[in-house]
């Protein structure tokens, strides 16, 4: 039961961290230590308490599995498609954290050693590939998916890459131990898992640098229309200066001339104008 624990907490671990919340993060992180604590707690306690623990790990998908996809729809408010996918991500890392368990049975408990110490050696295994695989979901996935739905209209493909493993693991899982097919098997949702993270990655920082250069071409646009207002601005200065000039010329002109009617005139046909450009602007 110690062995099936193990990738079930990380299953959970990874809808937990990849969940968008849609309440605060103190009742999200409650909530979700809540669930982990009671199912795996009452699973572990019953599967250690009981002689054959076969019917409490077959009967795991409906216990266990079941209410924490549950919970990941209620705590999150990410699209089905998105919750779907973090689904099939958590399975994937889940089969791959059962395929190494069953392996180790197989190797440690069929070529090397048996009782406790093989018991140790196998949970210490599994342990340490579910920490692997937690670490690489905390560290690349975690910001990515809380930040908002991954998968798009075309992006499906994707959905089906991570659950086409999955479904062919729990078949293996389910079936009488070949160690060749489930190496292969294994190393194959290893590398689908690998190339999903890095896509998922890649494509975060695609969508990043489109969002900073759109961004960039905003503030450049914005610049170039500072740049033409300011040239409005000093041919307008330009203009002002040009017709001061002139104004000034003629006001001495008909001082010279010692015309103070025509002053008059020329001063009022001034402000008529300027009263003209007051009602204009």
């Amino acid at each position: 039961i110690v062995y099936s624990i193990l990738p079930f907490i990380l299953f959970g671990f990874i809808c937990a961290v990849l969940t968008r919340r849609r309440f605060s993060k103190k009742v999200t992180t409650a909530v979700w230590i809540a669930v982990m604590a009671v199912l795996a707690g009452a699973h572990l306690g019953v599967g250690l308490a009981s002689y054959d623990s076969s019917v409490i790990i077959a009967l795991m998908p409906v216990t266990a599995y079941l209410p924490v996809i549950i919970a990941l729809f209620i705590l999150s408010r990410r699209s089905l498609s998105g919750n779907i996918f973090v689904v099939s991500v958590a399975l994937l890392a889940d089969v791959i954290a059962a395929l190494v368990r069953k392996l180790c049975i197989v190797y440690v408990f069929g070529y090397i050693a048996g009782g406790v110490w093989a018991s140790v050696l196998c949970a210490a295994i599994v342990a340490a590939v579910c920490v692997a695989i937690g670490f690489v979901v905390f560290r690349f996935l975690r910001v990515i998916f809380r930040g908002g739905n991954i998968v798009e209209n075309n992006s499906w493909f994707i959905l089906f890459v991570t659950l086409l493993p999955v479904v062919l693991s729990l078949y293996r899982l389910a079936s009488v131990a070949d160690v060749t097919g489930t190496i292969l098997l294994l190393s194959a949702d290893v590398c689908v898992f690998a190339v999903t993270v890095a896509y998922i990655v890649v494509k975060h920082k695609n969508i990043s640098l489109q969002t900073e250069r759109a961004d960039i071409e905003r503030q450049i646009e914005l610049e170039r229309e500072e740049y033409r207002m300011a040239e409005q601005k000093l041919e307008l200065g330009r203009r002002y200066r040009h017709d001061m000039r002139h104004h000034f010329a003629a006001i001495r002109g008909l001082l010279k001339q010692g015309d103070t009617a025509g002053l008059e005139e020329y001063l009022n046909s001034l402000d008529d104008g300027l009263s003209l450009i007051g009602q204009r602007a």
